[in-house]
């Protein structure tokens, strides 16, 4: 079996960058093949904090933020692969998250919001993008994060020993994976002393629900299936066959 190389790119609520990651997907255990980060400059990083947090950012802004993270997606993309010594015909599709402006999953009107055309690096780069991969399970009830336990569960599963993952961010998650099943915890996303984090990570709901500290709010029970990202395919190459992604119109 050939080489089934895709790029993941990243950029997290701390707003330090961009991480792009080549991995090989052609074996069962994924292989990292390289890995880079593209940092924000300092302006860049206060325009990103000051519309994540006005009352009401303006909608030019935050359209022409859009496409300026999208050509900056691309070029870390670019320079992913330079490093790598690969070219962009090798690459089946780049996922891209975007940098989240918004996240409210509560409320009335649930909703997340993250920024960075997948169309603009598509068009760049010449590689079909994935995108929206949080909007689907916020949809569907749940906190907005359905890959991560399919993919703890998918690289740390054992058939005789429980694992526990810490995915340590702006807004921090448990995976405890024993060799019956799956389960999962969530820490506030604020600041907070480690004993706090302990006692946290102690209360573990299975999948059904997502523990928030003393509240407990429902969770997409089918994270895998719920998960529907855009596929958008670069104008001068067709979708990549294979590549493990369906079609949203929303």
């Amino acid at each position: 079996m050939g080489n089934e190389y895709y790029v993941g790119l990243m950029s997290g609520t701390s707003l330090d960058g961009i991480d792009a990651v080549l991995v090989d997907f052609s074996s069962p255990r994924p292989q990292t093949v390289a890995a880079h980060h593209l940092p924000y400059d300092a302006r860049l990083r206060q325009t990103l904090l000051e519309l994540s947090h006005a009352p009401n950012p303006a909608l030019h802004d935050l359209a022409e933020m859009d496409v300026r993270l999208g050509r900056l997606y691309a070029q870390g993309v670019r320079e992913l692969l330079q490093v790598a010594n690969c070219r962009a015909e090798h690459v089946r599709a780049v996922g891209c998250h975007g940098q989240t402006i918004r996240h409210n999953p509560h409320g009335n009107y649930p909703y997340t919001v993250q920024i960075g055309d997948p169309n603009v690096v598509a068009e760049h780069t010449g590689i079909t993008t994935v995108a929206d991969f949080r909007r689907r399970d916020v949809a569907a009830g749940g906190q907005g994060a359905p890959l991560v336990p399919a993919f703890h569960a998918a690289l740390f599963r054992h058939p005789g020993r429980e694992r526990v993952v810490l995915n340590l961010g702006g807004m921090a998650n448990i995976c405890r994976r024993t060799p019956t099943g799956l389960y999962l915890a969530s820490i506030p996303a604020r600041p907070m002393p480690c004993s706090t984090a302990g006692r946290c990570a102690i209360w573990v709901r299975p999948t059904t629900t997502t523990a928030v500290g003393p509240r407990a709010a429902p969770a997409c029970p089918n994270c895998c299936s719920a998960c529907n990202p855009i596929n958008i395919s670069a104008s001068n190459r067709p979708r990549a066959p294979g590549a493990n992604c369906s079609t949203s119109s929303g």
